[in-house]
Order: C-alpha cells, then sequence, then structure tokens
C-alpha cells in the first residue's frame, strides 16, 4: 500500500482563508472528507492554524461561507450537458477571473464561485450511466444539504488521496476574490432544484410524491440501521429515480442521507459502488 503523504501546509495557509472569511473543516490524511460527528456544523469550523491536526488537509465549508464549488468528474459528459443549457465549460475555465482547484486527475475539476448574499442552494448531482450499464457522477454543485448545514471542498495545499499530489490553486483568477456564479449556471441549478418539487414520482403506480416529501420523510429515519435496512432505502429511492429518469436527484438523496450516520457511512465512493449494484428489473 502505498504510504498518503503528510500535507505540507503553508504556516499561514489556514489563517489566510479564515481571515478571508471562509469556514474550514479538518480533512484526515488519506481522504476527500471530514468524517467526525457534526463535522457540518457551523460551530464546528477552524478558528485557526493552531486548530488543525498535524498531517490533516483543509476543507472550504460553502453554505457558512458563500461559495460554491462546480465538481467536474467527468469533462466531455459534463460539457456535453452544459451546451445544452448555452454554457461552455471550457469558457468558464477560460474566464479571466475563474478560480480553479486543480487535483492533477485528468478530465476531472473544480470552479469555485462566490454565492449571491444569503443565498445557500442544497447541491445538485448530475449522474449518468455508461455503456456496461454502471452509474457515475459527471457534474455536481456543491453548496449546502436540504437541511441547511453545509458541504464541503478539499482546498491546497491539502493532498489529493488518488493522486498523491497537493490541490493547487489554477485559473486567471485568485481565490480572494472570487467570481459569483454565472447566472446561467444558477439558473440551471434552481430550474433542477425545483423540478425535484414536483409530484412526478410514480403516479400510475400509485405513489403520488416530490422529491422534497420523500426527502422529508427520510429525515425521519435514523440512518443508522442495519445494513439490509440501509439496502432497502437505497433500492426504494433508486426505482424512484428509474421511474422519472431522475437517478441523480435519488443517489444524491441517498448519499446525503447516509452520510448523517455517526457509525456506517461508507464514503461517496462506497455509496456508487453499491447504487450501481441496484437494477430496476430486479424484484
Amino acid at each position: 500500500m502505498t504510504a498518503v503523504p503528510s500535507v505540507q501546509q503553508h504556516p499561514a495557509s489556514v489563517d489566510a482563508y479564515i481571515r478571508h472569511g471562509w469556514s474550514l473543516v479538518p480533512i484526515p490524511p488519506g481522504t476527500k472528507g471530514p468524517t467526525h460527528k457534526g463535522w457540518n456544523l457551523r460551530e464546528s469550523a477552524l478558528r485557526s492554524q493552531a486548530d488543525l491536526p498535524a498531517g490533516f488537509g483543509i476543507g472550504l465549508a460553502h453554505a457558512y461561507s458563500g461559495t460554491m464549488a462546480l465538481d467536474v468528474d467527468h469533462w466531455d459528459r459534463a460539457d456535453a450537458e452544459l451546451q445544452k443549457h448555452g454554457i461552455s465549460l471550457q469558457s468558464l475555465y477560460d474566464a479571466p477571473d475563474a478560480v480553479v482547484v486543480n487535483s492533477s486527475n485528468p478530465g476531472h475539476g473544480k470552479l469555485l464561485y462566490a454565492m449571491p448574499f444569503g443565498l445557500a442552494l442544497p447541491s445538485k448531482k448530475l449522474i449518468d450511466t455508461d455503456a456496461q450499464g454502471k452509474n457515475y457522477n459527471y457534474l455536481d454543485f456543491r453548496c449546502a444539504t436540504a437541511n441547511g448545514l453545509t458541504m464541503q471542498d478539499v482546498l491546497p495545499p491539502s493532498i489529493h488521496p488518488n493522486t498523491l499530489q497537493p490541490y493547487r490553486w489554477a485559473g486567471y483568477g485568485h481565490w480572494t476574490r472570487l467570481p459569483t456564479i454565472p447566472q446561467p449556471l444558477l439558473d440551471w441549478w434552481q430550474s433542477m432544484l425545483e423540478a425535484d418539487k414536483q409530484r412526478n414520482i410514480g403516479v400510475e403506480g400509485g405513489i403520488d410524491a416530490s422529491w422534497e416529501e420523500i426527502r422529508s420523510a427520510l429525515e425521519q429515519i435514523n440512518p443508522d440501521i442495519s445494513r439490509e435496512e440501509w439496502i432497502n432505502v437505497g433500492m426504494a429511492l433508486h426505482w424512484a429515480g428509474t421511474q422519472t429518469n431522475q437517478l441523480d436527484a435519488a443517489l444524491h438523496l441517498w448519499n446525503e442521507w447516509s452520510a448523517q450516520s455517526q457509525t456506517k457511512y461508507p464514503g461517496e465512493r462506497g455509496i456508487i459502488t453499491q447504487w450501481s449494484s441496484f437494477r430496476p428489473d430486479k424484484a
């Protein structure tokens, strides 16, 4: 097993981000996200460099920082979808004020934007299916959870767990002057969230519900349930996503709910692996 290098943290990097008004969370070595209970609460944010455990990376808590990330996990597929809405992914990257987090992972990228004042939208994940029938995430609007807590994205100079290289700032802009999210991107994001509220899930099959109603019902279930029950929840959401051709919404909801578990959350990669095993033609 390859050893994960410790973060070579610039002595002032955490404090510089905090002075800028950003809310930060600690990221354990070898991961891309925090694992401790309550990490996404506002009061859990780092107060200074001294609060960061040795070797840990740092993540930007979007909902508490007035920021969001457009996370690209498959460049060509993401660009094709953006083009349908009159948006060029390359043009976003080439903008004179573009702020990019570079992970040195080919086909992946991340643009950071400031949100309009006081606005923290629920995150939205876009999923597609490859030729082998496997689901994959290709684009992600990241900011907040549906219940008002924060999502996070890793900041430089944290170490990427796969490439083992430090995240780096890129783009023609500077992180201290984030551009506001372009209006076409914001409009598309909000339209997808509005579509999730429509009562359109399996009406002919006797289930008249919206994604928001399903999300509200799911919040009443403790995610620290047995694995069999957890799988059943995932399969039910997968069925709903299949019925409405909104597998991305269903997967995002399952991941968001599962991540609230104190002991059993398998991580986003584990979620996607399990999700890919579900088949709508199975009983």
